[in-house]
C-alpha cells in the first residue's frame, strides 16, 4: 500500500484500521493522541484520497481499507 501524500494521523488511522477494523473513533483518538474530531477529519481525507471506504450505515457501519 502506498502511503505517499498522507500525514502522520492518516497513516496511524490506516494502520489501526488494518489491525482492528472495528475500533471506534474515540478509541483511535486516545491511541494516536489526538481528538475524536481529528480522527473523523482523517477518515474524510482518506476517503477522498481513495484509501478507505465506508461500509454500512452511520451507526452500524465500519471503515474498510481499500488496497
Amino acid at each position: 500500500m502506498q502511503n505517499v501524500g498522507l500525514n502522520k494521523t492518516e497513516k496511524a488511522v490506516l494502520v489501526l484500521l488494518i489491525e482492528t477494523p472495528d475500533k471506534a473513533a474515540e478509541e483511535m483518538a486516545s491511541i494516536v493522541g489526538v481528538t475524536k474530531r481529528t480522527i473523523e477529519r482523517a477518515f474524510v481525507s482518506l476517503q477522498k484520497k481513495g484509501k478507505v471506504e465506508r461500509v454500512g450505515s452511520k451507526r452500524d457501519g465500519m471503515w474498510v481499507v481499500i488496497k
